[in-house]
């Protein structure tokens, strides 16, 4: 996993600008921009997801995992398509690196995300300045509306 963060984050460093990092504040970081899902991206398993509440292009979620002794990193990627339903929908997936933490309490950290490269890509493909998305991450989902 360490690796395929990496490779996004290098990726986005390639196109000319590192993607910004935001804290929570128990020191944990997360890339706030949506990003693109790498194409060999395998599930882990490893984050739970609930709480998600979007605010204009801002999606807010809670995530829970084991840890507790080291910093964890987070970003929430897309895999660039929408599947043709009414509404369209788009998958979702949190990003994790846990850095070898093996301890085992329970850690929850609320982070948020900007949509707007998800809204700008549903714009260009479907000529539309006004539309909804059904948000699915993980076993939770939402409407975004814009």
């Amino acid at each position: 996993m360490h690796r395929l963060l990496v490779a996004v984050a290098l990726s986005l460093v390639a196109c000319g600008r590192a993607p910004p990092l935001s804290s929570t504040p128990s020191g944990h970081q997360w890339q706030s921009e949506l990003q693109a899902c790498p194409a060999q991206l395998a599930g882990d398993g490893s984050v739970g997801v609930s709480d998600v509440t979007l605010s204009g292009d801002s999606l807010t979620l809670t995530v829970q995992h084991s840890g507790g002794c080291k910093t964890h990193e987070y970003g929430l990627c897309w895999n660039q398509s929408f599947l043709e339903s009414n509404p369209v929908q788009a998958q979702l997936r949190v990003l994790h690196q846990d850095n070898g933490d093996s301890c085992e309490a329970i850690v929850s950290n609320t982070l948020t995300f900007d949509l707007a490269g998800l809204k700008a890509a549903y714009r260009a493909g479907y000529q539309s300045q006004t539309g909804t998305v059904i948000l699915r991450i993980g076993a939770q989902s939402t409407r975004y509306e814009f």
